[in-house]
């Protein structure tokens, strides 16, 4: 438990300099970084069952998706010259004139859609990678196995660069107002990672998924649901009354019954991330993806939660105010 608490805290205080301080910019290389130690532990454990996977190829999709999401801000909006339609300015007009035009050619050339030419290239050459080695022996099984991790690690991650880039059409440009967007996901995820375990400990009788995770309980749920409603509404009252209005333009506008709303459900789907990563755990007979951080596990162990929230607030955000 101790452990547990300076690990915790050490990694707050980490996050909070990078979130307060640091250039805008150093967001993307902490991310990929992250990424390719997750991706790394989920290699050692399948490679630990005996299990093959083709780590290179992860590691290089990984930062190459990556690096794509990052030149192609907002990806889904990238596939048409959005700018032209909100009557706004060419977001490229102070860059050299080659760049200009090898961007525009290569985002807006007549909603060509890019990303997705990404990953069916990715997809063949994985195919293809397959196919010429020899030395693989199940080559379904590398493939299930390689194309699931590309989708559950990078491909989802990706997601907290779509937040930091959120409203900016510009490449390689992440915004402030998105890096505080990011961390509302990341902040409200992890409250109720750490609500449910301390209501759990505390009052935890009734077993909610034996099967997968024995140590969840029903109470822990809804510790769980409580605290990331809690801490969600008090940072965007912060936000609407405290805190820069440059910073946080779109949680001004979050009513209270929608901050709650979206604090509940992304709780929730925090906790189905964190019994998938068990679930595949339990498949390898793993109990941490590693020993990175003392007292709390891998680097997986703790972005569990956070593979799939920032996927699901980036597509409400686009709903509700893009």
């Amino acid at each position: 438990m101790k452990k547990r608490i300076i690990t915790g805290i050490c990694v707050s205080l980490f996050w909070l300099t990078l979130l307060l301080w640091a250039p805008t910019w150093c967001l993307f290389p902490v991310l990929l970084a992250a990424t390719l130690v997750c991706v790394h532990e989920y290699c050692a454990m399948l490679k630990r069952a005996g299990m093959e996977v083709s780590q290179k190829f992860l590691m290089a999709a990984g930062s190459v998706w990556l690096g794509v999401c990052y030149m192609w801000p907002n990806g889904l909006r990238s596939f048409y010259p959005g700018w032209m339609f909100k009557g706004m300015e060419d977001p490229l007009g102070d860059y050299p004139a080659f760049f200009r035009s090898f961007i525009h050619k290569l985002c807006w050339n007549d909603g060509f859609p890019m990303l997705l030419a990404v990953l069916a290239l990715g997809l063949f050459i994985l195919f293809a990678r397959v196919l010429f080695d020899s030395k693989i022996k199940k080559p379904f099984e590398m493939l299930g196995t390689t194309t699931l991790a590309f989708f559950y690690i990078p491909f989802m991650l990706g997601f907290f660069v779509r937040l930091a880039q959120f409203d900016t059409w510009r490449p390689f440009e992440l915004t402030r107002e998105g890096i505080f967007l990011a961390f509302f996901v990341a902040l409200i995820t992890k409250a109720g990672d750490s609500g449910a375990y301390a209501a759990g400990m505390v009052l935890g009788k009734h077993k909610m998924f034996p099967r997968i995770s024995p140590k969840k309980s029903w109470e822990g749920l809804i510790g769980g649901f409580a605290l990331s409603a809690g801490v969600g509404m008090g940072f965007v009252w912060l936000a609407q009354n405290v805190f820069p209005a440059t910073h946080f333009a779109t949680l001004r506008q979050f009513l209270p019954h929608e901050t709650f709303f979206v604090s509940v459900v992304l709780c929730g789907i925090g906790v189905i991330g964190d019994l998938i990563e068990s679930q595949l755990k339990r498949a390898t007979n793993t109990k941490d993806s590693s020993s990175i951080l003392p007292g709390m596990g891998g680097l997986l162990d703790n972005f569990d939660s956070l593979l799939f929230t920032p996927a699901a607030f980036y597509f409400y955000l686009l709903w509700m105010y893009g």
